[in-house]
C-alpha cells in the first residue's frame, strides 16, 4: 500500500476514500477516460474513412479483400505516437512545463490534423492521388 506524504505528517496507509477525495485523482480519471475515448472513436472510424470516402479499396475482393491502406494508415498512426511517447513527451512536457500546455496543443495538433481529411470526398478521391496522400501524414498528428 502507498503511503500517505511525509509532509502531511503519518505513516498511515491510504485508504480508497482517500484516493476518491482527492481531487487530482478525478482530474486524471477524466483525462484518461477522454483520451481512451479518442483513440477508440479514431481506431474505429479510420477503417470506414479509408474505404468509403477515400475509396482505398482493392479492384478485386475475391482475391485479396483488405486493401493495404487499412494496415498502413493504422500503423503509421501508431508507430507516429510511439516515437512522440518515447523521443520527445518528457522533453515537451518539460519544456512546456506544465500538463495543461501540452494537452491543449495535442487537442489544437488532432484538430489541424483533421481540417485537410474535411475536404476529402469520394468524388475527388476516385481521380487520382492528389488528395488521398494528405491521409498519411493526417494519421501521423
Amino acid at each position: 500500500m502507498a503511503l500517505v506524504d511525509k509532509s502531511e505528517g503519518t505513516r498511515m496507509a491510504k485508504t480508497w476514500r482517500h484516493w476518491v477525495g482527492q481531487s487530482q485523482f478525478w482530474l486524471m480519471g477524466v483525462v484518461y477516460m477522454m483520451a481512451r475515448i479518442a483513440y477508440n472513436c479514431l481506431a474505429t472510424i479510420w477503417p470506414f474513412y479509408l474505404q468509403y470516402v477515400c475509396l482505398f479499396t482493392t479492384d478485386d475482393p475475391t482475391t485479396d479483400p483488405t486493401s493495404p491502406q487499412l494496415a498502413i494508415v493504422p500503423l503509421v498512426n501508431y508507430l507516429s505516437s510511439t516515437i512522440f511517447s518515447i523521443f520527445f513527451q518528457a522533453w515537451f512536457t518539460q519544456k512546456l512545463q506544465s500538463r495543461v500546455k501540452p494537452i491543449g496543443f495535442a487537442a489544437a495538433m488532432i484538430i489541424c490534423g483533421s481540417i485537410p481529411l474535411a475536404f476529402i470526398s469520394p468524388h475527388n478521391a476516385l481521380d487520382s492521388w492528389a488528395v488521398k496522400w494528405l491521409v498519411y501524414p493526417c494519421a501521423s498528428i
